[in-house]
């Protein structure tokens, strides 16, 4: 009895994930399917922190490639070096956090109080975007009338073992995420490539005073409570493209960081995947535990098919790596992985980015 409950475990992550990956492959185009004209402006809006100038530079730059007549870049700094707040000031439409209200959701906040647009797209300073990008976002969000438009991310990382996994890893969140929006259960977006209407934003209760930053899934949670439309651009001129973590150290920081904000999630949806993704880790480190082999063995190479369905998909969609070895090396580490972002998000500090 106990072997079934234990390899039940993994059927609801297996069942999320194949149909997320199959959702996403079937819809996904290389160029944008909204076709017509489209007048309507874009306010992108970019939140720095502590990036170097060189990075803030080539960010902008990429979107300046972006941007029509009707567009315009909005950035906040928040605490950014005296360099690149002097180059944004004299080249951009620019603000800065103040007067105690740090972060990015306070900086995020008032690039969109600054907005002219109604269609605000935020991304933030480390990311690149393609040429059609915007025009790709403005297509969507017209065509279906939609209050929040999610966007693809490829998140690039060194060639050797450890920039591949962390490639892979977020692949595999991101063909979660979009495929269950394309579903009609959304759990997961990033901040980094998200388009939003500037009226659902301020009706947007954030909660600023606990968490500095995760307005992103805040406001994706605020727009399924309200019933808002909610798309993906599921193509690859929408793509938003980030560099990984390079250290362990920094790769580990960044998923505590994110985790750590979780406790904040009400959505149902949101919990059921946190649910079965802890469960189909666990369910063949279980089995290994209490001296089932055979069947620890068979969940562990169970959950590494579905997960390499999920990266061999983001590969196909994002172009991201997928390497057999990679995957099962991987498989072997995330129950730890787990295990320590979890521990570390407990007595993460909440308030920092």
């Amino acid at each position: 009895m106990l072997s079934i409950v234990i390899a039940f475990l993994l059927v609801p992550y297996a069942i999320i994930i194949c149909a997320s990956c199959l959702c996403v492959r079937r819809q996904w185009h290389t160029k944008s399917p909204f076709w017509g004209a489209n007048k309507q402006g874009v306010s992108v809006v970019v939140c720095v922190h502590k990036e170097s100038l060189s990075t803030v530079v080539s960010c902008l730059n990429s979107i300046k490639k972006a941007l029509s007549e009707t567009d315009e870049i909005v950035v906040v700094a928040d605490r950014a070096s005296e360099d690149v707040c002097h180059y944004l000031a004299e080249n951009y439409l620019y603000a800065q956090t103040s007067n105690g209200l740090f972060g990015k959701k306070n900086a995020q906040r008032k690039g969109v109080d600054l907005a002219r647009n109604e269609l605000i797209l935020c991304t933030d300073a480390d990311c690149q975007m393609l040429p059609d990008c915007i025009n790709a976002v403005r297509k969507v969000a017209m065509s279906k009338d939609d209050e929040v438009v999610l966007l693809p991310i490829r998140m690039y990382g060194t060639p050797d073992t450890f920039g591949r996994l962390v490639e892979m890893e977020f692949a595999c969140l991101q063909m979660t995420g979009l495929g269950t929006a394309m579903l009609g259960l959304p759990t997961m977006v990033n901040g980094a490539g998200m388009a939003f209407s500037k009226s659902l934003y301020l009706r947007h209760n954030s909660k600023a005073d606990t968490y500095a930053s995760g307005d992103d899934m805040f406001l994706l949670e605020h727009a399924i409570k309200s019933k808002s439309t909610i798309s993906v651009c599921a193509c690859s001129d929408a793509v938003i493209q980030t560099s990984a973590p390079t250290t362990l150290h920094g790769y580990l920081r960044q998923r505590i960081r994110w985790f750590g904000k979780a406790g904040g999630y009400s959505t149902v949806a949101v919990k059921l995947l946190a649910v079965a993704v802890f469960s189909a880790n666990v369910s063949w480190t279980l089995a290994l535990l209490i001296g089932s082999w055979t069947l620890g063995t068979a969940l562990f190479l169970c959950k590494s098919i579905v997960d390499g369905y999920a990266c061999f998909s983001g590969k196909r969609t994002l172009q991201t790596h997928a390497i057999l070895s990679d995957i099962l090396l991987l498989e072997m580490l995330y129950p730890l992985m787990i295990l320590i972002v979890v521990c570390g998000a407990v007595v993460s500090d909440k308030k920092k980015w």
